[in-house]
């Protein structure tokens, strides 16, 4: 088992979906609800983000030969959206790719918005379903797509967690240390967007390999 891109991807997923960055929209849709609301709505959330990835993870590869796209096209596009969304995350901003504000509009209208607008678009949204796509075509074999299952579980069980007590941390970690870490899973992601652009024009461009 590739262990070594299981961390990349958990890396990546994380600083994509890192549950403290979505905290406040998570308390923004479910404001006026109670704990047990709030753990439900987390729990639909997680849920419904894992099936989606998973499906991705299995079946995107076949969506991407179905469309005539290469990996390496894809690899260079998806960076590019994910350098975008990293920029807005360094000047703390929610990024209009993943999330609109009549999304969380709507989203605060609804009893259970775990699947729509938390699932869908803000953590199984263009970023995180792209950086799936380019880690399922570099696992090779199924124990390798079944570490990468796992690691989709780890993210969204991290994700129930600090939504479930999303009132507590961000009391505890307040305005500052909130933006301290989106800044920071900025950064990160920023990282992983050039290293995908990078692969993928190297790849794309066999010349630029020597």
């Amino acid at each position: 088992m590739d262990f070594a891109l299981a961390t990349k991807l958990f890396a990546a997923l994380f600083a994509i979906m890192n549950p403290l960055t979505n905290l406040p929209i998570f308390l923004s849709v479910t404001e006026g609800k109670g704990a047990k609301q709030h753990a439900a709505i987390a729990l639909t959330g997680a849920v419904a983000t894992f099936m989606i990835l998973l499906v991705v993870l299995f079946a995107g590869n076949g969506i991407l030969r179905f469309f005539g796209i290469t990996v390496d096209d894809f690899r260079i596009a998806g960076g590019i959206l994910i350098l975008a969304i990293a920029f807005s995350m360094l000047h703390v901003q929610t990024s209009q790719i993943n999330h609109t504000h009549e999304e969380s509009v709507e989203g605060r209208e609804k009893d259970n918005p775990g699947i729509f607008p938390l699932a869908i678009p803000l953590l199984a949204g263009p970023g995180s379903m792209t950086t799936v796509i380019v880690f399922a075509h570099r696992a090779e074999g199924f124990a390798n797509k079944l570490l990468c299952a796992g690691v989709l579980f780890a993210v969204c069980v991290l994700i129930y967690i600090t939504f479930a007590m999303g009132e507590r941390i961000s009391a505890w970690l307040g305005a500052t240390g909130m933006n301290i870490v989106t800044r920071i899973m900025g950064m990160v992601l920023a990282a992983i967007a050039v290293g995908m652009i990078v692969n993928g024009v190297a790849n794309a461009v066999p010349a630029l390999q020597k």
